[in-house]
């Protein structure tokens, strides 16, 4: 319940959206992309899904995939898992546009003997869910 009256917030989605972007300190940019997937995973709730994608979070948890951290990429493949199972014809040109594709092949191709096979499940669960267009 908190992440649904949280994600409803459009000046809270506002600035972690800004956060998300910022050059000042890398442990805030990067708590604020957690703080987006956290959103998506505890909410799952269609509004909240859908103020996120007009608010462009798309982008933050697309790069979360390609991150040094295995807790923010399965993190941000869980929360790409449920926005696409809410709203695939709302997010699809956003995930396109942020090069999805080559995010998963860089997870795939580099990174995926790095990481534990739970993560790997996500990812083709991910991929799964964004097929079903």
């Amino acid at each position: 319940k908190a992440a649904s009256l949280l994600g409803m917030k459009e000046e809270l989605l506002g600035k972690v959206i800004e956060w998300c972007s910022t050059d000042d300190h890398p442990g805030v940019q990067g708590e604020a992309n957690r703080l987006l997937a956290w959103l998506v995973i505890n909410s799952r709730n269609r509004d909240v899904v859908h103020s996120l994608i007009d608010k462009g979070a798309i982008q933050y948890l697309v790069e979360m995939i390609t991150a040094p951290h295995v807790l923010m990429k399965n993190e941000a493949l869980i929360s790409l898992t449920i926005i696409t199972t809410i709203a695939l014809e709302k997010s699809q040109a956003e995930l396109m546009k942020f090069n999805i594709i080559g995010a998963m092949i860089e997870f795939f191709g580099e990174k995926a003997l790095q990481v534990r096979p739970e993560i790997i499940q996500n990812a083709t669960t991910f991929i799964t869910s964004m097929m079903k267009s």
